[in-house]
């Protein structure tokens, strides 16, 4: 099994979108509309200087290096994959948003802060061997700066459509040196749970805790893990988040999809760690925690 360093959540609103936490902290949600022109990560293009998701953020180390990305929840907190934190120290991870390109000579100018991690929060029942629970939520030292580059991600739970996007800056094809400069978006279709279990086994691919999503030679790769697969909601005009990038075998290959952790299934948890994020219709009230109103 090959984890990739990559990806995913469920986003939301340009409609009124907020959470009410336990401590009926309201926080602002807006969900961006984007372009529908599909570039690669495997088989995916790039976004345009005009065209980027506010809500993505790029983890470097400290010689800046691509660990992997993640997703805005607020201004303190985001939402990555847990593989991301094995063997690494917080402290040694920085937070690049606002930007589209993460070399070595402009992500330092074009996002003069980028907050350090101060803690990363992995899921407590994850499984670094079989992949299983494979999310966690990183606090920042720092809160980020919100405004027309920066801002929270919308989650949802999946509906009906089939297509989906993985976005992030990791590598374009299986064999490359090294991950993209410029962040990439990819379309993809979700898989069948059957597909994705006889590909993998069941016990990587527990029904309720994944989405599974291929693409004719398009894919999350080395780079993408952390990072969000998202839906285009056309009808209402917003992007949103379900899943992250998690694990696959490869990157692109024929008829083998990859793992992405189903965001849904983790809310309970999440709202025990953070209490404000975005969600989407409809409202969901969990038993204990945080009321997500959408009035």
């Amino acid at each position: 099994m090959q984890l990739l360093i990559g990806l995913v959540l469920v986003a939301a609103c340009r409609a009124k979108v907020t959470l009410l936490a336990a401590n009926r902290q309201q926080s602002e949600c807006r969900c961006h509309a984007l372009e529908p022109r599909v570039r690669r990560i495997v088989g995916g293009t790039t976004l345009g200087d005009h065209q980027g998701m506010p809500w993505m953020a790029a983890l470097l180390d400290i010689e800046d290096r691509l660990m992997g990305g993640a997703t805005i929840l607020n201004q303190r907190f985001l939402l990555t994959a847990a593989h991301i934190c094995n063997g690494t120290k917080p402290d040694e991870l920085t937070a690049a948003v606002g930007i589209n390109r993460i070399s070595r000579n402009t992500a330092k100018v074009q996002n003069r802060t980028m907050p350090k991690v101060a803690r990363c929060i992995e899921h407590p029942n994850f499984d670094p061997v079989t992949g299983v629970n494979d999310i966690a939520i990183l606090e920042l030292y720092e809160p980020l700066p919100f405004g027309d580059n920066v801002a929270p991600v919308c989650l949802s739970a999946p509906s009906g459509n089939n297509v989906v996007f993985v976005s992030g800056w990791g590598k374009t094809e299986e064999d490359a040196l090294g991950p993209s400069e410029d962040l990439r978006v990819a379309k993809l279709i979700k898989a069948s749970l059957i597909q994705c279990q006889s590909e993998f086994g069941p016990e990587s691919v527990p029904a309720e805790q994944v989405i599974c999503a291929i693409g004719r030679s398009r894919d999350a790769c080395q780079g993408d893990s952390g990072g969000p697969l998202m839906e285009n909601l056309l009808d209402r005009d917003m992007w949103t988040q379900l899943g992250i990038v998690s694990w696959g075998f490869g990157c692109g290959r024929p008829h083998t999809p990859g793992i992405y952790t189903k965001v849904e299934y983790y809310l309970p948890w999440m709202t025990s760690v953070v209490n404000s994020f975005c969600i989407v219709q409809p409202a969901v009230d969990f038993v204990g925690n945080a009321i997500y109103n959408t009035n």
